[in-house]
């Protein structure tokens, strides 16, 4: 074991295992899997910080290997340049966070027209399409849901969640193997009430 002592105090060890602690001994009672550096006291506020030029890159990767995309095949990046802190995954940028806070999903910049640009989720394309997909579903297999049960809902609301309208997508009937009955259900909250009602549905027979 390797250790470094400031003012008196242990500040950095090496242990036996090659692994580096900064500020504690407790990699070993940590997860396996991310113990190589552990950095901080287990006790208030931590952090590490990649400090760089002010149109320049910090940038932390996963890498599988040593040659072209293997070195980054995974990876988070910030650019100083933009202000874009990007995700990358099978050697690509596949999500961004730009600098207005929109997370940009199939694309490096936001619409600048029309709604598009005040959203702050752009999807463009889909996996193997040029069109955006978005799914919302259930975490159960069909069969084990029932008649009337929530798939998904879509809830349009204040900063403290109370609901001005909603869209409900439910199961219409009993489902099964290759039965996926649904209904559409929309609603929207009364002058003077504090919960929506139900206003329009459509079913499975259309």
């Amino acid at each position: 074991t390797f250790t470094v002592e400031t003012s008196g105090s242990e500040a950095i060890r090496v242990d036996s295992s090659a692994r580096l602690m900064i500020q504690n001994t407790s990699a070993a009672s940590l997860n396996a899997g991310a113990d190589d550096l552990v950095v901080g006291s287990g006790s208030g506020d931590q952090g590490i910080t990649v400090y760089t030029g002010n149109s320049d890159q910090g940038s932390f990767y996963f890498a599988d290997g040593t040659s072209g995309a293997q070195q980054y095949a995974g990876g988070i990046n910030y650019s100083h340049s933009d202000n874009q802190l990007r995700f990358l995954s099978n050697g690509s940028t596949q999500m961004r966070l730009d600098s207005s806070g929109r997370l940009l999903i199939g694309t490096s910049t936001s619409p600048s027209a029309g709604q598009g640009q005040y959203s702050k989720l752009v999807a463009l394309g889909g996996a193997g399409t040029s069109y955006g997909n978005i799914t919302f579903g259930h975490t159960s297999a069909a069969t084990s849901l029932s008649s009337g049960d929530n798939v998904a809902l879509l809830c349009f609301t204040d900063n403290a969640g109370n609901v001005f309208s909603r869209i409900d997508c439910a199961v219409d009937a009993a489902p099964g193997s290759n039965d996926y009955p649904g209904r559409f259900v929309i609603s929207t909250t009364a002058d003077g009430a504090s919960s929506p009602t139900e206003r329009l549905r459509i079913d499975s027979r259309g």
